[in-house]
């Protein structure tokens, strides 16, 4: 994922310099506050770099839930096997039913 991420603020400060024509400097710091989830500094002026910004942005939010669920889904299936029930699901209804249907 570090790859991915690694790509994207190149791709995304020489595509809102030709958009934009911002210096890259501007292009950078727009970059680096859409990846960190803040949001352009400047906001765009032209249709072009608006659509390119709304698409990045949501871009840029996809890629961060997928490498979440990447990291965490190691964490989360342990967890499951910790707190593992013993006692087979079926075993545990079976007795409930039978408990609620015997004669007292």
């Amino acid at each position: 994922m570090k790859s991915i991420r690694s790509q994207e603020a190149p791709t995304n400060e020489a595509t809102t310099q030709y958009f934009e024509q911002l210096p890259w400097r501007d292009a950078f710091l727009n970059s680096a506050m859409l990846l960190g989830g803040m949001g352009p500094v400047e906001p765009p002026r032209t249709d072009a770099g608006k659509l390119f910004a709304g698409v990045y942005a949501l871009y840029a939010g996809l890629v961060f839930l997928i490498a979440v669920g990447l990291v965490l889904t190691p964490v989360l299936h342990r967890m499951m096997h910790k707190f593992h029930c013993k006692r087979p699901v079926n075993t545990v209804l079976t007795s409930v039913v039978a408990g609620y249907l015997s004669p007292h």
